[in-house]
């Protein structure tokens, strides 16, 4: 299961997820983010320091969210502890991804 929190902060906009993202709850958090970014300007934080498990799907629906921020000049933050499931596929994957700690956050 995936739960996602949604926050506007002013021109900061922060996704926090929580659970599993793969399979078809990567899908949905893929649709949904889009939405999201068609309407908002400025900057969007990704939280996913609980995120328990993400396969493929999931990293993926990371990588789109990064790719339609950037065609809209939105600033991009991932927040992710180096526990977290993603660092490995970062690492594999050799894409430019800022992360940060979510405990500096």
């Amino acid at each position: 299961m995936l739960t996602i929190e949604n926050n506007t902060f002013s021109e900061q906009q922060i996704i926090k997820l929580r659970g599993e993202l793969s399979g078809i709850n990567a899908l949905q958090f893929r649709d949904k983010a889009s939405t999201i970014v068609k309407i908002k300007q400025g900057e969007l934080h990704l939280d996913i320091s609980q995120i328990s498990k993400m396969d493929l799907t999931g990293f993926n629906s990371v990588v789109m969210l990064k790719k339609e921020t950037g065609r809209k000049n939105i600033s991009f933050l991932l927040i992710a502890d180096t526990d977290n499931p993603i660092h490995e596929f970062i690492h594999l994957s050799k894409l430019p991804f800022h992360c940060v700690s979510s405990s500096s956050n």
